[in-house]
């Protein structure tokens, strides 16, 4: 284990440094003031498991290639950029579970790619430049719980492949231009939700009756969209948004007719 986080370091990170010792599983060097490019890391020796965060520094540059027993990877708030090819160029699965490449600058498409991490449980891309569809192969990550595309360009619906993916107790897709109307299969297929944020969209349409599924949802931001209707009554006996933090006593929030209190979850 190396952790040099929060340190007051600085500067470029010297090459000999990436020729880690035999069996490190754990690097964080995050909130300092480091910056550069970072090396292809794709054939490193490293441990089982192996764990890496940078976050909090002053990288930029793309995205390098990572051995594919890295089991999580955080890079957010740097200064990335350019597109995330290097999903694309993984051959073998990965062990990879936490992928967080948020709040940089990374833009275009996201690449339709991801079938080779299918171990992946939390995602987050959010507070990024990326543009057009949100690419089908995202269904493929049938472990993923936690989905976070907010504060991008997405266009486009919500892609369908997402049913596969049950296990999903967070989506967060505000402040994107998707557009056409809830997906109905969001009720039915995604039982376990707790957090659904589709805020600031172009969503138009009625509420499907089927959210009155989500028996667990806690959080649900449909606001900021071209919603039309009423808010079905079933919606109110989703127990589940009265049993969350003290200053939640529930959220639902639908265009600009609010119902109950809410806060800022991006958090959550």
């Amino acid at each position: 284990m190396l952790d040099i986080s929060d340190a007051g370091i600085s500067g470029i990170i010297p090459a000999w440094f990436w020729n880690f010792p035999p069996r490190l599983t754990y690097l964080n060097m995050s909130n300092n003031q480091l910056h550069g490019n970072l090396p292809d890391l794709s054939s490193s020796k490293l441990g089982e498991f192996f764990m890496i965060d940078l976050s909090a520094n002053r990288f930029d540059g793309s995205i390098p290639l990572f051995a594919p027993n890295v089991i999580s990877l955080d890079l957010s708030n740097n200064r990335f950029s350019g597109l995330v090819f290097f999903l694309c160029k993984l051959n073998t699965p990965t062990l990879l579970e936490s992928l967080n490449l948020s709040n940089n600058t990374l833009s275009g498409e996201l690449p339709d790619c991801w079938t080779y991490i299918h171990n992946l449980v939390i995602l987050n891309l959010a507070n990024n430049k990326f543009y057009g569809k949100i690419p089908d192969s995202i269904g493929s990550l049938v472990s993923i719980q936690v989905l976070h595309l907010s504060n991008n360009g997405f266009v486009g619906n919500m892609p369908m492949s997402l049913q596969n993916c049950s296990e999903l107790i967070t989506i967060d897709m505000g402040a994107n231009n998707l557009s056409g109307m809830v997906p109905p299969w969001i009720g039915d297929s995604l039982p376990n939700l707790i957090i659904l944020n589709l805020r600031s969209n172009k969503l138009y349409g009625r509420l499907p009756l089927s959210l009155c599924h989500l028996s667990h949802i806690q959080i649900l931001d449909l606001s900021l969209n071209k919603m039309k209707g009423t808010i079905p009554e079933c919606i109110y006996n989703l127990t589940a948004m009265s049993r969350t933090m003290d200053t939640i006593s529930s959220a639902i929030y639908v265009d600009n007719m609010p119902r109950g209190s809410y806060t800022d979850y991006a958090s959550l």
